[in-house]
């Protein structure tokens, strides 16, 4: 039987139980009060153990399943919980569980730091459960501190309204109860602390989170969000099965983990065994003179004024002595060019120390430190005092909307202290003496400061506003430190880099094979220097690994990696199996292929599978190519790695009752649609005779596919319709195939039917007869549908689903790991070449109409008193920002007739910079946000569409969101749906570039994508536009219909509006299209295939200064051109195309007889072996001229326009 404990504001009482105040330890008696007093007049809790007088810790001795509630607001400065002495001859119960309560969930719980410096949580010998009623509120910025044994459930730590704060997990275990029950705290484990992910959570995300040496942070294949803030570090505390993601900003890892995936969603991911140490942007020590910049920049001070260098010993060196009178004395000033840091809207940190004369002068306003050099807004950084006694602190940018005054300063200026005050986005945070004094996430700013950097120290530029006193080590970053960053600071060390992780690297961490590593959306994995990764992937269309140390990074395969590569560094191929490569590569150093084979190619140009499940992800249902199509009903399956396969793999038990599976709604995959289905099979000694791989559809005649054995022992194969005319049966494979790795392909192409084993076709019939696979259709692995008695038993791999019809060529390729060929023979590439046409287009390139429409005649007006700018876009050419201030924004003249309705499908696509300001923007009082793209109608508030800026009030967190709603009878709203896009929010600038597009299908609802990425969606319920509310309304850019002047402060490019819904792979068309080119290698790196290597061209267009080596070099599809002049000795392959462009010189070394594509002659030479007077290959000949090229021995192509000159 569970017992409360009730504590009223000032008093604690309940039937059976009172305090002892002569003990001040909980005894279980009746009668007892929570209002006796000390000397002080302070309230005593029940207090054991000896503890300072007033430090107002509760400290209870209780039964098991007792629960401390609340009825009003109770103030304490720590908690102790512990069981209760038993009672003769009483046992102990299995386990102790207590709960804190708020009564009816309207008091409070208010914890004080002041006493003690941290708020001990002390749990031994059992259980408290802080649940979603327990009103647990910080009331200062403090640490609490986990002690003791026991375990703490959390389901709501902190409160999104009140100040963020640490916990500290020493002792004991914390167990997150759902995923946001840390999200707004930072979160440290330490010695014998435990974090323990429980079974309740999936994708936890954390404020911030730092362990060290001897932590535990076990997972059981959740998702461990992390980077949320600032940086955080990792050691060796990471153990199970799961992934650890960066999701918005830095993650460091020293130690690699088995089994584990570490990912970079949205943020940074390094890898390194130290975190190095952040480099200042300045730093005045005054040690070796009173100018001198000691962080070996150069960036000297100017001294002017009285201002001079004086020895101090209680700082032990050289310090800067700022004296004069009222409204006069020196200042130092440094003046920096040529850089890019600390300008325009920069985060920064400033950290000094300071004393005052001991009798300050009568100067109103002392500045410590300025940044900027102008008076106006948005322009200068102020950190100064705002009275003259020096006990109250200004943090000010000249501007309203971020000036922090009144902080509370020190109590004796005159002694030494140590301020610091540091921007991160909309958060600003202030320290004296290492105490928070300011802590205040929801300010409005966006910093222009000037391209000349200007810091003063001593004096606001411009005014007469002097500091008299001493200063020393000034410390200036341009950029925002983390927690463990600002507290190495503060305990006088050096800080951990944070931003774009410059400084020293350290060692390369070691990486073990079952350790895998994967980039999304915009992210970034950071590497320390030259390293080897066996199992890496990516399906982000930007970011990727950074070589920020140089070195060579090295891939040994085999996978699929679909994101870049930059830095210092040479890339190399090792291993024996075959790597995939689709990304935009970026590095130096040169590409050399050492082993095995390289496979460059475009998602743009290939045959995309609907979708694909690889088993990489502890979620075994995630469908790799990212489009969303989960298999969310999950029962019996588990999985493991395999090292013949080189991954992870699914483990089916035979079991009726095991599922894989889900309903999946797609326009994608339906009606009577060709297919290919690719699995790889290892069945057990005893699989079942008609164990089912994949099927898919509904139970009714030839709405399902089924592909599965029909005779295990005979190697028998059945495809199967759900019907008499369309079912195939006893289709012959090899016998006997357990125990072994199989690949079973089963492919429709019109009224053919074909079944390949391990790469052969083994079986092929033709038969009339229409398919009508349903919109809604179930997909499932390792069973058929329904049926309880066709289970598979074994293992299961990569299986693939194709809504098109792959030839036996392409077959071939899936079995020996690779896609089928892109394009072709000759084609050339095309990355736009997938991505229909929009109906609406804004590209923002011309400066005299910002809102052209390049589709059509919808040109958008500009409307407000702000300022559009065009700025540099990273696409190439300009996009539009929008006015941080003040109101502006485009608007159509009336509502564009291309924008679908009626329930047509349509498609929004956009380039997007947030803004770190509109993150924490809610405007008005029926709280609006920031919006990027809307259209509706504003006389009857109906919004057809809007994607803005979100606050989600559930797990607290700052996304986009996708809204629809429609005007229903009397002014009321009969549909409002929506759902937050995540990866878009306070991500460092240079990551603030994102890629978001939204689908729209009456059938299917609303899908959303970033970065080319299904995040989430939801169901529409209905049409989103109807003609009837078309009237008065109209399309909007960076507002909303119902609410324009809540301003946008990011910007936008290539605005696009499609009639349809696009699939996935259309909308990396349409990204890769906007971004330009269809290229995987740098343009102009030098490429080294060694003697048994291969590198592969499958559908990409690359260019290379340099080519050599001795290996195979086969363009599947696509084009390879080379520059300069080059000798290449080994083997020359397939139906793509070898461009020599004018200057280009290609010597081969082998008879190119396997080369079977085409010699695009424009302007270069090649030069074949002695010997050969024919090859395969076709000539493609821009301009035939005798001088340059004298013969060409085998079919010549002349293009229409083409010049001949035979001489």
């Amino acid at each position: 039987m569970k017992h409360a404990i009730v504590m009223g504001a000032l008093m604690c009482a309940a039937a059976g139980v009172n305090a002892d105040v002569t003990t001040n330890l909980w005894n279980g008696a009746e009668g007892g009060v929570w209002s006796a007093t000390n000397a002080l007049g302070e309230y005593v809790n029940w207090v054991g153990g000896v503890l300072p007088a007033g430090t107002n810790v509760a400290h209870f001795q209780l039964d098991d399943q007792q629960t401390i509630g609340t009825t009003g607001a109770t103030y304490m400065g720590g908690l102790v919980f512990e069981p209760a002495a038993l009672g003769e001859g009483e046992e102990a119960p299995e386990s102790y569980l207590w709960w804190m309560r708020g009564w009816n969930n309207n008091d409070i719980f208010w914890a004080s730091t002041s006493s003690l410096g941290y708020f001990p949580l002390c749990v031994s010998g059992g259980t408290l459960v802080l649940g979603s009623n327990c009103l647990f509120y910080p009331n200062d910025y403090g640490t609490v501190r986990k002690v003791g044994d026991g375990t703490v459930r959390v389901s709501s730590f902190y409160p999104a309204s009140r100040p963020r704060r640490t916990l500290e997990v020493a002792e004991g275990q914390v167990i997150p109860m759902t995923d946001s029950a840390l999200a707004f705290t930072d979160v440290r484990v330490t010695g014998a602390g435990t974090l323990t992910l429980s079974n309740f959570t999936s994708q936890v995300g954390l404020g911030s989170l730092q362990s060290e040496t001897g932590a535990a942070i076990p997972l059981a294949g959740n998702d461990l969000q992390l980077g949320a803030t600032r940086s955080d570090i990792l050691t060796d505390a990471v153990s199970g099965t799961g992934r650890v993601t960066a999701v918005v900003k830095n993650l460091y890892v020293t130690n690699i983990a088995e089994n584990i995936t570490y990912a970079a969603r949205a943020g940074r991911l390094r890898l390194d065994s130290l975190t190095p140490a952040a480099v200042p942007f300045v730093k005045y020590d005054f040690e070796e003179s009173l100018t001198k910049d000691s962080s070996g920049h150069g960036r000297d001070l100017v001294p002017g004024g009285a201002v001079e260098r004086t020895f101090d010993a209680t700082r032990g060196g050289y310090v800067a002595r700022f004296t004069g009178t009222v409204n006069s004395g020196g200042e130092l000033v440094a003046t920096v060019t040529d850089t890019t840091e600390l300008t325009g809207d920069s985060d920064y940190t400033i950290s000094l120390w300071a004393k005052t004369f001991a009798t300050p002068v009568a100067n109103g306003y002392p500045t410590l430190a300025a940044i900027g050099s102008q008076q106006i807004d948005h322009s200068l950084v102020q950190f100064r005092f705002v009275n003259s006694s020096c006990n109250t602190l200004l943090l000010g940018h000249w501007n309203p909307a971020g000036d922090r005054s009144n902080l509370p300063g020190p109590a004796d200026p005159a002694q030494w202290h140590h301020y610091m005050a540091m921007r991160e986005g909309c958060r600003l945070t202030v320290w004296v003496d290492g105490v928070k004094v300011l802590d205040d996430r929801s300010i409005v700013l966006e910093m222009t400061l000037p391209e000349t950097v200007q810091i003063t120290l001593g004096r606001l530029p411009g005014s007469d506003r002097y500091f008299c006193g001493d200063i020393d080590d000034v410390r200036i970053y341009s950029r925002a430190l983390g927690p463990t960053g600002v507290a190495q600071l503060l305990a006088g060390g050096e800080p951990v880099s944070d931003g774009d992780l410059a400084g020293a690297a350290g060692e390369p961490v070691a990486i073990p094979a079952s350790a895998r590593l994967r980039t999304e959306l915009n992210g970034e994995i950071q590497l320390a220097g030259t390293q080897t990764l066996a199992r890496v992937a990516g399906n982000a269309a930007r970011g990727g690994i950074v070589m920020n140390a140089g070195g060579e990074l090295a891939m040994t395969g085999p996978g699929t990696y679909n994101a870049g590569v930059r830095g210092a560094n040479v890339f190399a191929k090792t291993g024996p199996g075959a790597l995939v490569l689709g990304g935009a590569l970026a590095h130096t150093g040169g590409t050399e292929v050492r082993a095995g084979t390289l496979i460059l190619q475009s998602e743009a140009t290939l045959p995309q599978p609907f979708a694909v499940y690889d088993f990489e992800e502890d979620d075994l249902g995630v469908d790799a190519t990212c489009g969303g199509h989960t298999l969310i009903t999950q029962s019996e399956v588990t999985r493991e790695y395999d090292a013949g396969r080189g991954g992870w793999v699914a483990r089916f038990p035979g079991t009726s009752t095991q599922k894989l599976e889900a309903t999946i709604t797609s326009p994608h995959f339906s009606d009577n649609t060709d297919y290919t289905l690719s699995v790889w099979v290892k069945p057990d000694a005893d699989c079942g005779a008609t164990g089912t791989f994949v099927s898919l559809g509904k139970e009714s005649p030839f709405q399902e596919v089924v592909f599965r054995y029909i005779n295990i022992s005979a190697g028998t194969l059945c495809l199967t319709h759900w019907g008499t005319t369309l079912d195939f049966a006893a289709i012959p494979s090899p016998a006997n195939p357990q125990g072994a790795w199989h690949h079973y392909v089963a492919v429709r192409e019109g009224s053919t039917y074909t079944v390949y084993c391990d790469g052969a076709h083994t079986w092929t019939t033709n038969k009339l007869g229409p398919l009508s696979i349903p919109l809604a259709k179930q997909v499932c692995i390792g069973r058929q549908l329904n049926k309880t008695d066709r289970q598979f038993k074994g293992l299961i791999d990569d299986v693939r689903i194709y809504t098109e019809a792959v030839d036996a060529a392409g077959v071939q390729r899936l079995f020996a790991g690779k896609d089928p060929v892109a394009l072709a023979r000759g084609t050339v590439p095309d990355a736009g070449a997938d991505a229909p046409a929009p109906v609406l287009h804004y590209a923002f390139e011309d400066a005299s109409s910002v809102g052209k429409d390049s589709a059509g005649t919808n040109d958008l007006s500009t409307i407000g008193t702000g300022t559009l700018a065009l700025i540099d876009s990273p696409l190439g050419g300009k996009a539009l920002k929008f006015d941080a201030y003040r109101s502006v924004y485009l608007r159509s003249a009336g509502f564009p007739e291309a924008i679908p309705s009626n329930g047509q499908p349509f498609t929004v696509s956009f380039w997007l910079q947030t803004h770190q300001a509109d993150e924490f923007t809610r405007q008005g009082i029926s709280t609006h946000y920031p919006s990027f793209v809307c259209w509706g109608c504003p006389t009857n508030s109906t919004i057809g569409y809007m994607l803005s800026y979100w606050f989600d009030v559930n797990d607290r967190t700052w996304s986009a969101r996708c809204y629809v709603r429609k005007q229903g009878g009397l002014g009321a709203i009969d549909l409002c749906a929506g759902t937050t896009v995540p990866g878009l929010h306070d991500c460092d600038a240079s990551q603030r570039w994102h890629h978001v597009a939204t689908t729209y299908h009456p059938s299917v609802g609303v899908r959303n994508y970033v970065d080319g990425q299904f995040v989430d969606g939801f169901s529409a319920n209905g049409a989103f536009t109807s003609d009837t509310t078309r009237d008065g309304g109209y399309f909007y850019l960076g507002a909303k219909s119902t609410a324009t002047w809540a301003r946008f402060r990011g910007a936008l490019d290539e605005v696009k509006v499609f009639d349809q819904a696009l699939s996935v792979h259309q909308i990396r068309a349409t990204m890769r299209a906007a971004a330009g080119g269809a290229r995987v290698l740098p343009a102009g790196g030098a490429v080294t295939v060694a003697e048994g290597a291969t590198l592969e061209v499958n559908g990409t267009d690359e260019e290379a200064s340099h080519i050599s080596g001795s290996g195979t070099l086969d363009l599947v599809s696509g084009r390879l051109a080379i520059a300069g002049t080059n000798t290449f000795a080994g083997t020359l392959a397939g139906d793509g195309t070898l461009m020599l462009p004018a200057g280009a010189e290609l010597t081969l070394g082998a008879d190119p007889a396997g080369f079977t594509g085409y010699f695009e002659m424009a302007g270069g030479a090649l030069a074949l072996p002695e010997g050969v007077t024919r090859v395969n290959a076709t000539f493609r000949a821009t301009a035939i001229d005798g001088a340059a090229q004298v013969s060409y021995p085998g079919d010549v192509e002349i293009p229409d326009g083409a010049a001949l000159t035979l001489t």
